[in-house]
Formats: C-alpha cells, sequence, structure tokens
C-alpha cells in the first residue's frame, strides 16, 4: 500500500512540474488564407513546417529596369489582411510561427526578412527585424505583443526583405507555418542575472535584472540563497511589475564566500539561478 502512495505520489508530482506554462491558439486556416503582393507571389507550399502542418510559400523577386535599378521592388513585401474573427489579440504575449528560407545568393547566410503587424488604426502595432534566418533551416519565430495596444484590433501582418543590396535575378523564398498565438498562465522570468558578480560585505542588497512575464501587471517573486555547498542561507521575496527591469534585492547580511542566488527555487521549470561572492572588504572595519 505504502508502495503504491509513493508511486502515485511521484507520478503526481511530475505531472505537476510539467504543467504546461502557456495556452495556444492555433492560426491553422493561415498558410490557406488569401495573402496578396505586388512583388511577393504567395502559393501553396510544398513543405510541410516541423510539426507536420501545412505552409504559405513566398517568393520574392526582385525586378530591375534597364538602368540597372530595382523597378519599384526596393521594399519586396507581402501582405495578409486579417478577418474579423482573428483580430482581437488582446489576450495574448507572442505571435509565433515557423520560417523556412532559400535565397539563390550563396554570399547570405542571414538573411534580412522582417515581419510587422499593423492595427486598425496603428498603421505599426509592433515589428520585429528576425535575425537568425539561416538559408535551409527552419526556424521558430516568436514575436512579443506585450508591448501593443491592447485595446486596438490587428489589422494585417506583413512580411518583407530588407536587404541592403540587390543583384540581377535575386530570388528569395520563404515557407511559413504552425502560426499561433500564445498566452501566458503562469509567471515566470527571462534573462535572470546579477549585474555585478561581486558584493563587499556588509552590503545587504544585490543588484538583479530579470524580465517579468506572466498573467498580469504586478508578482512577488520568491527567492532563495545557497552557500557553496548547497545548503539553504535564507529565503526572500521581491514584489515586480511586469517587464524587463533592474532590481535591488534586500538579502541582509553575508559572510565572506561563493554563494548562489536562485528565482523559484521549489518549481524546476521555472527555476533559474546565478552564482555571486561576496567579498571581503579592503578597508577595516
Amino acid at each position: 500500500m505504502k508502495k503504491t502512495l509513493l508511486l502515485f505520489s511521484v507520478a503526481a508530482a511530475m505531472i505537476l512540474a510539467a504543467a504546461p506554462l502557456t495556452e495556444e491558439k492555433p492560426l491553422s486556416q493561415l498558410p490557406g488564407a488569401r495573402w496578396g503582393g505586388t512583388v511577393a507571389k504567395p502559393s501553396k507550399g510544398q513543405m510541410l513546417t516541423p510539426a507536420k502542418g501545412k505552409t504559405v510559400c513566398f517568393t520574392y523577386p526582385i525586378i530591375y529596369d534597364e538602368s540597372g535599378k530595382p523597378k519599384g521592388t526596393s521594399w519586396p513585401r507581402c501582405n495578409l489582411s486579417l478577418p474579423k474573427n482573428l483580430r482581437d489579440w488582446s489576450r495574448y504575449d507572442y505571435f509565433e510561427f515557423n520560417i523556412h528560407t532559400t535565397f539563390n545568393r550563396s554570399d547570405e547566410e542571414f538573411l534580412p526578412v522582417s515581419i510587422g503587424i499593423g492595427g486598425m488604426k496603428t498603421r505599426t502595432l509592433t515589428s520585429m527585424n528576425i535575425n537568425n534566418l539561416r538559408q535551409n533551416q527552419w526556424v521558430k519565430v516568436s514575436v512579443p505583443l506585450r508591448n501593443m495596444k491592447k485595446n486596438e484590433l490587428v489589422r494585417n501582418i506583413q512580411f518583407h526583405l530588407n536587404a541592403r543590396r540587390y543583384f540581377p535575378k535575386d530570388l528569395l523564398v520563404l515557407h511559413l507555418g504552425d502560426f499561433k498565438l500564445v498566452r501566458l498562465i503562469e509567471w515566470q522570468v527571462k534573462g535572470f542575472r546579477m549585474t555585478a558578480p561581486a558584493i563587499f560585505a556588509g552590503r545587504t542588497t544585490l543588484p538583479v535584472e530579470f524580465e517579468l512575464l506572466g498573467p498580469g501587471n504586478r508578482y512577488t517573486l520568491p527567492f532563495r540563497i545557497y552557500s557553496s555547498k548547497g545548503g539553504k542561507v535564507r529565503d526572500i521575496k521581491l514584489t515586480a511589475n511586469r517587464g524587463f527591469a533592474y532590481h535591488t534585492l534586500s538579502v541582509g547580511k553575508l559572510a565572506p564566500g561563493k554563494y548562489t542566488l536562485a528565482i523559484f527555487p521549489d518549481d524546476k521549470q521555472k527555476r533559474n539561478e546565478t552564482p555571486f561572492e561576496v567579498i571581503a572588504p579592503p578597508w577595516k572595519n
């Protein structure tokens, strides 16, 4: 009986530890939507996404006139006007998709593609340069939405080419799919670190920075300081606003030595940690 209860407890703990931090709304109809563009030509993609989904294919040709200059194509782009039932993004934190790129020029390793999201009143609600695209590779792109006007409906999505130079017969081909909106349902942090690797003994605060993400505007975060041997030194709490910020964490007096500061220390999914050191000051007290 005890063994059965133990196995049940372990299984329950694993389920809790693996609970999702986000909620997703798939936009599976977007690959089949009516994309438009006078330069970029959309078509049904022949490739499948990493999730085995359908894709839309954009072909960006660079057309030259007789003088050798781009003929009205210095900013090749492709646009999708969203239907009414997909315009409300106010509850979501990210717009995500997978993208595969090819370019007929071998000298371009990273491809200059950008995305813009327009509103019903504001021309550009948010935009992002996608700087990690490499030829013949699938890349997951996550566009933050938290800085958009939450009360404004989304009008359109636009992809465009940002190459600094063009040559005759240039051709960029994009395959996109796995479109979805993502909402955070659990508080979490990104980019957690100490802004100084060491402090002098006698100082009672630690300088830290992180981005707080979650389903609200303000949250009280749990921290824990561990000794170099892994023992708990003390627990601390800090109330912070959502977003990226520098913070001063009150930790009390610490003896000289090496330590670890952990945030969400009891949650394996959300835990982040960073080492720091307390140094004896060069002056006498």
